[in-house]
């Protein structure tokens, strides 16, 4: 998105210095940037809308082409537009999946207050220059400085390199050199540009929170205006020394440039793989080619032993697995705790490659006996990092797995308040939020069961209510939904109904056909291809 941007601003460019054509390719890079990452959708119609407004008259000038290129923008338009009518709801989900502030029940105000902290995160250049922003904070914990300034400075391990800023800090100096150039220039369109792509770019990661893929389109015109900062120092520079050419000054820009480039290299070569102490999935999730390179040269000495790797330790392991595996079928990935919750077969032929917290987790389970580490992989501190293992079941894990299953299913009893009522609900463990969000009228927030697969609630009421319809609103994967009505310990009517798999969650609408008088209503949601133990999601329920 970052690079479709930057070329998107070197075709307008052009396009205003007089290269007609080039506001066609303009066009094109922005819609690449649009359609790369949802951040960029925000950043590219703002960043539109400043330029149109700023050089409408020369749009209006250039009229013929101006037309032409409104033609091409309809037609980039359309796949975004089909989108929108066909899968709208998509929009909010992925919000929802975020965390965005936006879908919150929350008063307008705070919603753009809240927009309007974040954007400015976006500006703060203790977080673009300095090498260790809360050093700053530590330094100072009483300062009297913006909170803003200290309020972004999180990012995750693997989008930093330890001891550097995302922009290289002494240049600084010759980025606010350009943008006092740009400010003083702003009636020349290209200086005009760099101001306003720097005020968009934040404007994609407000919508959620600042981190540093969502506002990486920042570098792009921080770049150019740092050069332009340069620009003026050189000519400064040579208006002192006449004898100081462009040629001599390049050279020794070059000369401090390019070592310092090599020893940064150098340095992440070198001590990059020990700057951190997190190798997992919060971390910089070492060892793709480590372990799946062992992982091979056992699979084939062995044919006879399947290898089954843990995906717990990175995004994408299975890409990663057949990447460096060309599909060896004795090579998959496979978690050990799947065999923990439900019986499968499990001999001596099956090396499992796991993690130091999966070796824990296993050793506390108690369900496992004849534990035999054959091979451990060591991270980059030289510290254990995977274990190859091989293990067999206890005696008697059949009867200790059904009797969990079992315990599984028992429901949870509380009340909550529904429909102007206190109201008895059952329903299994959940592992994310609480039951209430089910029934809040809110659905971006998200119920979901620890294990139990299918989640059954059950609805009693102190005072029977009408019903003759029930909204669901649950996951993509294929679901049955079914409800049972009663009123005195009489069934009234049973109904279910499946959905196929879909690529967002969805609505799916019980009909009881009449309007029913009932004091128990019980609602059962089952992911239909899986187990007994699966998460079942739920986002909401209406009853009407």
């Amino acid at each position: 998105m970052a690079s479709m941007y930057a070329a998107f601003l070197y075709f307008y460019i052009r396009n205003r210095q007089g290269k007609n054509q080039a506001l066609f390719l303009a066009l094109l890079f922005g819609a690449l940037a649009f359609y790369s990452y949802s951040p960029g959708q925000v950043i590219v119609v703002i960043t539109g809308i400043l330029l149109l407004i700023s050089d409408f008259k020369f749009h209006i000038k250039n009229w013929k082409n101006t037309l032409w290129g409104l033609g091409l923008l309809v037609i980039l338009a359309l796949p975004y537009l089909r989108f929108y009518l066909t899968q709208k709801e998509e929009i909010t989900h992925h919000l929802a999946v975020l965390g965005s502030y936006w879908i919150k029940p929350i008063p307008f105000y705070e919603k753009l207050l809240t927009y309007l902290t974040n954007y400015v995160k976006g500006f703060n250049p203790i977080y673009w220059f300095w090498p260790n922003p809360s050093i700053i904070e530590s330094i100072w914990p009483n300062a009297a400085l913006p909170a803003w300034l200290f309020s972004n400075l999180g990012d995750l391990d693997r989008h930093i390199m330890k001891g550097y800023g995302h922009i290289l800090l002494v240049t600084f100096p010759f980025w606010v050199i350009g943008l006092v150039r740009c400010f003083k220039r702003f009636k020349d369109p290209a200086h005009r540009t760099l101001i306003f792509a720097t005020l968009a770019a934040p404007a994609g990661a407000a919508i959620v929170d600042w981190g540093i893929t969502r506002g990486m389109v920042f570098i792009i015109p921080t770049t150019i205006i740092t050069a332009l900062g340069v620009d003026s120092c050189f000519t400064w520079l040579r208006s002192k020394w006449e004898k100081l050419g462009e040629t001599t000054l390049a050279v020794l820009t070059f000369l401090i440039i390019a070592p310092f480039c090599f020893l940064m290299l150098n340095d992440a070569l070198t001590n990059g793989p020990t700057w951190y102490d997190d190798y997992g999935l919060g971390g910089i999730q070492y060892g793709g080619e480590q372990v799946f390179t062992r992982a091979v040269e056992i699979a084939q000495a062995d044919p006879h032993t399947t290898v089954l790797v843990s995906s717990t330790w990175a995004n994408g392991t299975s890409v990663i697995m057949r990447y460096f595996t060309d599909d060896l079928e004795n090579v998959r990935m496979g978690n050990i705790n799947a065999y923990t919750q439900e019986f499968k077969p499990l001999n001596r032929n099956m090396l499992f490659v796991m993690t130091g917290d999966d070796l824990i987790f296993i050793q506390e389970s108690g369900k496992f006996t004849n534990i035999e580490i054959e091979d451990i992989i060591l991270y980059p501190n030289q510290t254990n990092g995977f274990f190859f293992v091989r293990l067999d079941y206890v005696e008697g894990i059949e009867e200790i797995l059904e009797s969990e299953r079992i315990a599984r299913q028992i429901l949870i009893a509380e009340t909550i308040t529904l429909m102007g009522q206190d109201v008895s609900i059952e329903y299994p463990v959940l592992d994310m939020n609480e039951i209430g969000h089910a029934f809040d009228g809110d659905t971006s927030t998200l119920c979901r069961t620890l294990e139990a697969n299918p989640m059954r609630i059950v609805l009693t009421f102190s005072e029977p209510i009408k019903v003759q319809n029930l909204t669901l609103m649950v996951g993509g994967t294929p679901t049955e939904v079914s409800a049972t009505a009663v009123f005195d310990g009489e069934v009234l009517a049973e109904l279910s109904e499946q959905g196929e798999n879909s690529p967002v969650p969805r609505e799916m609408t019980l009909d009881f056909a009449e309007t029913l008088t009932v004091d128990v209503l019980e609602i059962s949601i089952r992911n239909v291809n899986d187990g007994d133990i699966a998460h079942v999601h739920l986002w909401e329920v209406t009853i009407e």
